[in-house]
């Protein structure tokens, strides 16, 4: 089928979601509950298996891409250390036992 693209981008923009709106990906056979089912329907369509996916951590990822070591400044190459954690919304941690106890 071929569409004149007046037709063709209306069309595919149906399916994209407007900004800040929550999309539901795991639903119907692609839910990992119906990984039998979507297993089934693919054989019958002569569709291969889906691959699962591989687990790669942070480290293993930027070393891929080729990046800077992650661990290390990209400036001046020391290594980063976490010196404190933010907590989110502002609010501060509670305190230690050692200074409740002060």
């Amino acid at each position: 089928m071929t569409l004149p693209i007046e037709d063709f981008l209306p069309r595919v923009l149906q399916h994209v979601p407007p900004p800040g709106t929550q999309v539901v990906r795991s639903w119907g056979l692609y839910h990992p509950r119906h990984a039998a089912a979507l297993a089934t329907c693919r054989t019958q369509l002569g569709q291969p298996p889906v691959p699962a996916p591989v687990r790669l951590d942070w480290q293993t990822v930027c070393v891929q891409r080729g990046a800077a070591h992650p661990e290390r400044c990209p400036t001046c190459g020391q290594l980063l250390v976490c010196t404190g954690i933010i907590p989110r919304g502002g609010v501060s941690p509670p305190p230690a036992p050692a200074e409740r106890a002060a």
